[in-house]
């Protein structure tokens, strides 16, 4: 595969994802995702390794959307590698948005995405959300404890 199709691919899955939190699709939104998923964040490396975990954390997006009134979530791939053939890494920014005002800093993550039974699906996420927003992020840190991570830089993220 090469740069402009991995990145083609990349940002293809970005934009499903998003697509399907916003309009509550549940459904879809698990084929864009393995099980277990590694997410490695400010509060520490952890996994969702099953299903109830997946759903929780969808949940908590679907939450999150409703009482930020969320209409968009714009998410821009840059620094896309295909390692092989079925297997991509890339970062990209993201920006959560309510009628074009932003309701929290962007900020820079990424991802691993696997061809897996005929869907590319997220191995491994890197998140770079702030700590203050650490309940979308699957954490094994209890969420009063402030000594795990360094305070967010401006745009959101944790050096």
């Amino acid at each position: 595969m090469d740069a402009k199709a991995a990145h083609t691919v990349f940002q293809d899955w970005l934009d499903r994802v998003a697509a399907y939190v916003v309009a509550n699709d549940y459904d879809n939104w698990r084929t864009t995702m393995s099980c277990p998923v590694v997410v490695n964040s400010a509060a520490g490396p952890s996994e969702m390794g099953t299903e109830d975990q997946l759903r929780e954390k969808f949940e908590q997006w679907r939450l999150q959307i409703n009482v930020q009134r969320v209409s968009d979530l714009i998410r821009i791939a840059h620094d896309v590698q295909a390692i092989s053939e079925d297997h991509i890494e890339g970062a990209y920014t993201m920006d959560v948005l309510s009628n074009g005002q932003r309701v929290m800093p962007r900020f820079i993550s990424a991802a691993t995405l696997r061809y897996q039974d005929r869907h590319w699906r997220a191995t491994e996420l890197n998140s770079g959300l702030a700590v203050k927003h650490r309940h979308l992020i699957h954490t094994s840190a209890p969420d009063d404890d402030t000594t795990v991570a360094p305070p967010p830089t401006a745009e959101g993220n944790t050096p």
